[in-house]
């Protein structure tokens, strides 16, 4: 008896010890991921507590009386959005717009199956969204489409689909085209609904989509169904000729196409009419709202006028960027390529960052300034002029529609165009005039102005290079009716049309020569005006320009060297001066002399991008920024304190008693009184500090000692969503190319506004004091090439559009006191090893590219960026001081707090070395490190005493104040996992405890 007694106690021992073991173990995980489950569950972690008199708490107020107004004027927003920023790309014997009497039949499965918005995390809510039938049939005449074939391509041919990456981290062969095949739409049976009815427009989609986690694939077609993601499948190629053939019988009056998606297809099939395709429009993505926008231009309610956010291409692959598009291993990245010295912290390395890519790719930007429409531009002047080694280059076989560029349902004409240099700027006038002679011509159009700068030997012997056009600046006019006109006035600031000399005069300089500022209907039409005032013609530049262009449209102006105009801050005052000689493996000290050859104009087929595969690592690069073992870390931690921060000696006060909280600071400017900003953040303890710092997973975390309450931070590029953490959305917009295709600034503002809105509104629990204060975009990455997964999330190829269109945008949203972080900073332009690849750039494109596209957010009172994924040379962005301090603060003057991308599972992004460098909040837990142990280092405790301060800023000039007065506390509380998990570890261990000492009772007993 005694003897089954002890079996019951081992066998409960056992038990007790196991259910301990889970519960420990689970206490440990829980603890370190805690912001992502309370996030992921929506639990309470604080209270507000408050005594005495409050008076009106509501400090930032909202600008609508109800949610039902806040949500029409949504509506209408975005489809407004759209009709002004889809672009009429054809329009041939002025098909559009159709009459109102018009009946469709609908074509592809897309058109069951549209485009709204993008994969991952900016991913919108769509639930909601206007359907291109219920939109035509309110523009149109009711029941106007054909719904034989609507079910047909619904209902029988379901198995046919797009098929979209996943939210996150999909593969790329999740990227299928998949149309049906013509024959199973042309049946007897369906073809008869078209033949009988609905036969006045066959409207065709041609639909992609883009996402997170991996670009679009580019191998060739080999199914008929899939294949390069951007060209068309077989199947519409099939589907196309089909109603071709229709068309020539007569069957169909009209073929329209839309093209739905923001990583366009190659159009050659278009330009070169191969399927009778009588108009084509594209529409990006429409968001929620904006097939309203489509059917409204179709039924001619809307005249187009969107510019192209991008070049539209006939060749997808023809552009520099593309030929070194995606990623190459270094060729000593893996262990067994690897010299012995290196091969133990290698693994070491791989094996606790968990993952293998975080070290072995690079990429390289051999294309400098050329990308999109400054390639194609730029070439093309240079072969018109025969200079600099164009070789036999056939614009049109790249170029389909130039940037810019977009047809009116009318005619326009400039008149008394006139650039006047006033300082540090231009003043642009000129006369709009609308020609047309009826009602629907009434429209909006886009003046924009192009600068042709002068390359001549001071630029050749620099290395600097020069776009033959480049966009100066732009507005867009009121509505004017037919026959009637309106002047318009803007300046355009020296500093956008500086080039940066990184060699002779390190930093921007204006040429010396003559400028040519041209207006017309995108970049290629006013380069053609530039060549015409050059006097080149199509005759005596032996045919090779394509057009005559007009010198009407011109206005030259001589300038003098200028390196001093643009060579400060214009918001800081700072010096601006090389700053990335360390991404430039032809300045990098660590190359072990290998080199690379940007291209240049002055050599076009000389300098032509190669596939650059053979890069290797050198010992430097480990050193630098590559490796992270405990050694390599503390080396480089150790370098960053000397080189920056030798001035700190003392340690700063911490867990003072000053009485103050983050509510007094709501109206003060964190440049302005800094005696007191600091005096709040010395209240905070070191974990206080380093808690607020490391967990920012979608929100940051309450701090008692500050009385600054948590927030919740969500995605946001095309508005408000929570679609990757649970929770309800706001309106989703259109893709960000189409915003950018408005030119319409104040139309941004106005979205920004409602997005703040949006978030002010969001709520994640309702009873949680908790507020949505921050917004996790918009993106201001580039289009570098078609094939980027996230094209939707990123305004253009353009840097200054970029940055025009962001500015009114952030400063929409953070009029509702909602943060901002403008995301992702800096050279993350594709998604293929987007984990810490190593970017390699030189100091001209980083600045005048992918820099200047972000510029406008923070000057435009941005409160913050988010970091990028990918490295700056072998330096992950987040810890590379001179992008994160001396640009973001000391050139731009950026006064809130840098979040980095996702931090839960990337080791490299190293919070020691990203406090040091001036990145504030980590998004996520996890694997990026600890400061434990820095507490009486004064360096390490001074920036997070500055990322503290800069947290705290962004938080107390937002809607997270509203409910706090002078007399609020802000009290902790603790999950219920962590409080169940715990006292279950105990008593587990207790019981197992207890039971082992009646094993031992028992067989005391039994001796």
């Amino acid at each position: 008896m005694k003897k089954k007694h002890t079996k019951l106690w081992v066998s409960t021992t056992s038990i007790f010890a196991l259910l301990g073991t889970v519960c420990a173990v689970g206490w440990g995980v829980t603890n370190s991921f805690s912001p992502q489950i309370n996030t992921a569950l929506n639990l309470k972690t604080f209270d507000v507590v408050t005594t005495g008199e409050t008076g009106d708490t509501e400090h930032f107020k909202s600008k609508y009386k109800s949610d039902e107004e806040l949500a029409q004027d949504e509506r209408a927003l975005c489809a407004n959005l759209e009709a002004e920023g889809a672009v009429l790309l054809k329009n041939d014997n002025n098909t559009l717009p159709l009459d109102k009497s018009t009946r469709f039949s609908m074509f592809s499965t897309s058109s069951v199956d549209p485009v709204y918005g993008g994969t991952g995390s900016g991913q919108v809510n769509i639930s909601d969204a206007i359907t291109i039938r219920k939109a035509l049939n309110e523009h149109f005449n009711p029941k106007c489409t054909n719904t034989t074939l609507f079910n047909h391509y619904n209902d029988t041919l379901k198995q046919y689909r797009r098929v979209n990456a996943a939210t996150t981290g999909g593969t790329i062969d999740q990227y299928l085209i998949n149309e049906a095949p013509w024959s199973e739409v042309n049946t007897n049976t369906i073809a008869q609904s078209w033949k009988d009815d609905f036969n006045d427009c066959a409207l065709v989609f041609i639909a992609r989509s883009g996402g997170e986690g991996n670009d679009l694939p580019m191998t060739e077609c080999k199914d008929g169904i899939n294949g390069d993601y951007l060209h068309l499948s077989q199947n519409e190629m099939d589907m196309l000729a089909g109603l071709k053939q229709l068309k020539d019988q007569g069957t169909f009056k009209k073929i329209v196409v839309l093209l739905n998606g923001s990583n366009m297809v190659q159009l050659d099939f278009l330009t070169k009419d191969t399927y009778g395709i009588d108009a084509a429009l594209w529409i990006g993505d429409p968001g929620t709202t904006g097939m309203d926008g489509v059917a409204s231009i179709l039924a001619g309610d809307t005249n187009p006028s969107g510019k192209l956010s991008e070049t539209f291409l006939n060749n997808t692959k023809s552009s520099p960027a593309a030929i070194n598009f995606g990623l190459h291993a270094y060729t000593n990245s893996s262990a067994e390529g690897m010299s012995k010295e290196y091969k133990t912290s290698w693994t070491q390395y791989n094996t606790s960052s968990g993952t293998n890519e975080c070290n072995e790719n690079y990429i390289v930007y051999q294309e400098g300034i050329y990308i999109g429409y400054k390639y194609y531009e730029t070439r093309y002047e240079d072969f018109v002029l025969n200079q600099g080694n164009p070789g036999d280059y056939k614009y049109k076989e790249d170029v389909a529609y130039p940037f810019g560029y977009g047809l009116s349902y009318t005619d326009w004409s400039y008149s008394d165009f006139n650039v006047v240099e006033d300082g540090d700027h231009f003043t642009v006038s000129v006369k709009v005039t609308n020609n047309g002679t009826k009602d629907y011509q009434d429209g909006k159009n886009t003046v924009e102005v192009y600068v042709n700068t002068p390359y001549g030997e001071y630029e050749k012997k620099n290395k600097i290079e020069k776009a033959a056009v480049q966009l100066a600046g732009f507005k867009k006019t009121d509505v004017i009716k037919h026959g009637e006109s309106q002047n318009i006035t803007f300046d355009i600031k020296k500093k956008d049309i500086a080039s940066y000399d990184a060699e002779e005069a390190k930093t921007y300089i204006l040429s010396k020569g003559d400028y040519y500022f041209s207006i017309g209907n995108g970049a290629h039409d006013s380069l053609n005006n530039i060549l015409a005032e050059k006097n080149v013609t199509p005759t005596n530049s032996t045919s090779r320009m394509d057009a005559e262009g007009n010198k009407n449209y011109v206005q030259k102006l001589h300038l003098d060297f200028d390196k001093t105009t643009c060579s400060k801050s214009e918001e800081t005052g700072y010096e601006i001066t090389n700053q990335f000689d360390h991404a430039d493996l032809n300045k990098y000290e660590g190359s072990s002399d290998q080199k690379i050859t940007y291209l240049t104009r002055n050599d076009w087929m000389g300098t032509m991008p190669k596939t650059y595969n053979k890069l290797k690592i050198s010992p430097k690069m480990w050193e630098d920024g590559l490796i992270a073992t405990d050694s390599g870390r503390k080396n480089i931690i150790e370098k960053m304190k000397k080189e920056h921060y030798s001035h700190i000696k003392e340690l700063e006060p911490m867990g003072q008693q000053n009485g103050l909280s983050a509510i007094m600071f709501k109206d003060k400017d964190i440049n302005e009184d800094g005696e007191s900003w600091d005096k709040l953040v010395q209240q905070a303890t070191f974990d206080e500090m380093h808690g607020l710092i490391a967990n920012g997973f979608h929100q940051t975390i309450e701090v008692g000692s500050l009385n600054l309450p948590g927030t919740s931070d969500e995605n946001g590029p095309q508005g408000y969503t929570k679609t990757l953490v649970s929770g309800n959305s706001g309106m989703g917009y259109t893709s960000e190319d189409i915003m950018a295709s408005t030119r319409n600034l104040d139309l941004v503002e106005n979205m920004g506004v409602d997005i703040g809105e949006d978030c002010r509104r969001a709520s994640t629990n309702p009873d949680d004091p908790k507020k949505t204060a921050g917004l996790y975009g918009p993106a201001c990455n580039l289009h570098r090439t078609p094939y980027c997964g996230r094209n939707f999330e990123y305004f253009s190829e353009d840097s200054l559009l970029s940055s025009k269109i962001v500015e009114p945008e952030v400063r929409g949203i953070q009029s509702t006191h909602i943060y901002v972080f403008t995301k992702h900073f800096a050279l993350n332009d594709q998604e293929s090893g987007r984990y810490g690849i190593s970017t390699w750039a030189n100091e001209q494109s980083i600045r005048e590219l992918y820099l200047r596209a972000f510029e406008g957010s923070v000057l435009g009172g941005g409160a913050g960026v988010m970091t990028s994924f990918n490295r700056i040379g072998v330096v992950w962005a987040g810890a590379d001081y001179n992008l994160m301090t001396n640009i973001l603060r000391k050139e731009w003057g950026m006064k809130g707090a840098a979040i980095t991308d996702c931090s839960v599972f990337a080791g490299y992004m190293d919070i020691a070395m990203g406090v040091l460098a001036g990145q504030d909040l980590w998004d996520g837990s996890g694997s990026a490190g600890t400061l434990v142990g820095y507490e009486k280092d004064p360096v390490m405790v001074h920036c997070m005493h500055n990322s503290t301060k800069r947290i705290v800023y962004s938080i107390s000039h937002s809607i997270a104040m509203n409910g706090l007065s002078n007399n609020s506390k802000i009290v902790p509380i603790t999950p219920f996992y962590l409080i169940l998990l715990p006292t279950f570890t105990f008593i587990f261990f207790a019981l197992s405890f207890v039971s082992l000492v009646m094993i031992f009772i028992e067989r005391k007993l039994v001796h």
